[in-house]
């Protein structure tokens, strides 16, 4: 860390670096990242977390396509 004048200038260049911030939530709790590659061809990025999985566009991280992957709570009517 370099510090000028009372600055934090690696916090500074880190965030000047940082191009897009990606977040989603489902069922109002933030979904856990776990691995990433990238397409260099197309520079679109796949994402895979706890029971999701993402494509998204290199333009800004917009979600191109979702799938939830994880278990989902059974009908009340299945016995």
């Amino acid at each position: 860390m370099i510090q000028i004048n009372g600055e934090d200038h690696q916090r500074k260049q880190q965030e000047e670096a940082i191009l897009a911030v990606f977040r989603d939530s489902y069922e109002g709790h933030e979904v856990e990242l776990q691995r990433m590659v990238m397409d260099r061809s197309t520079g679109r990025l796949y994402v895979g977390a706890v029971n999701h999985l993402y494509d998204l566009s290199p333009e800004g991280l917009a979600i191109r396509e979702h799938a939830l992957t994880g278990p989902r709570a059974d009908s009340v009517l299945c016995a």
